[in-house]
């Protein structure tokens, strides 16, 4: 997620949102289109989930300039971060108890932690996976920056981004 200069100091806060934030969401949904895929591994799963964490704070940064839309969006990466957060502590909690014979438990957090990643490529693909949405995240986060309250148009999101 991190760029080498994506912020002009000689443009305005609104400026660099709208040139910033598509590159970030661009770079979040291929990410996340690839942790989604099956096999991807508790690994990549959690790279995703920190891309995700930072993602949504860049986002927050500038939710005074986009209005209260940007707050539903901010939501749902903050869904993708909880599903894949519950994911990564099964993990860890399994790296923990490696090697001391507690078989059941480790047969419940294997099957916990599978349940929570099945939980997030469920909610990636109803939220993330097609192209339109990836396309009404761009536009939105290209077009709205600076704009006053009320000026969205949620028409043309169809209701989302």
């Amino acid at each position: 997620m991190r760029a080498p200069s994506l912020w002009l100091p000689d443009e305005s806060v609104a400026a660099n949102a709208r040139s910033g934030l598509p590159l970030l969401a661009a770079r979040f949904f291929v990410s996340g289109g690839e942790a989604a895929e099956a096999g991807g591994g508790a690994r990549q799963l959690h790279r995703f989930r920190i891309t995700a964490k930072r993602f949504r704070y860049t986002l927050e940064i500038f939710r005074g300039i986009y209005g209260p839309r940007l707050q539903v969006l901010i939501n749902e990466v903050r869904q993708v971060q909880d599903l894949l957060g519950a994911r990564n502590d099964c993990s860890v909690a399994l790296a923990m108890i490696h090697g001391m014979g507690c078989e059941r438990l480790r047969t419940c957090l294997e099957k916990r932690g599978q349940r929570h990643e099945r939980d997030f490529r469920r909610f990636w693909n109803e939220h993330f996976s097609r192209p339109e949405i990836r396309r009404r995240w761009i536009h939105y986060l290209a077009a709205y920056p600076g704009r006053k309250r009320g000026q969205e148009d949620c028409k043309a999101t169809g209701g989302a981004p």
